[in-house]
């Protein structure tokens, strides 16, 4: 798919200067500015395109790197071993007091 839209790119810049030039010469004379307007369509929808190839590129390369990972990675199909009660006891900093400045502290 990636591909795809390269040469659909590349299609639409060289297509918008052909027909910047046919578009340029259709009626009397030279028209300058229609010529531009297609050229100027032309490369940018190509851009366009090509960028979203790019893109598209990017994101199969990294998905196929996240399935060698997973198939790499070893499964566990147990369930998660519980921890029990988590909640720590404070019961041991019941007296503690933060920046305790007591004039005995001082002077020791």
């Amino acid at each position: 798919m990636a591909k795809l839209l390269h040469y659909i790119g590349g299609a639409a810049i060289v297509f918008g200067i052909i027909l910047g030039i046919i578009y340029g010469f259709l009626d009397q004379g030279f028209r300058f500015f229609v010529m531009l307007a297609w050229w100027g369509s032309g490369v940018i929808s190509g851009i366009v395109f090509i960028a979203l190839g790019m893109i598209l590129e990017t994101v199969e390369c990294n998905q196929m790197y996240l399935h060698e990972l997973l198939r790499r990675t070893p499964s566990d199909s147990s369930p998660p071993v519980s921890l029990g009660n988590s909640k720590a006891s404070l019961s041991s900093l019941r007296g503690y007091k933060i920046g305790n400045t007591s004039e005995e502290e001082k002077g020791q």
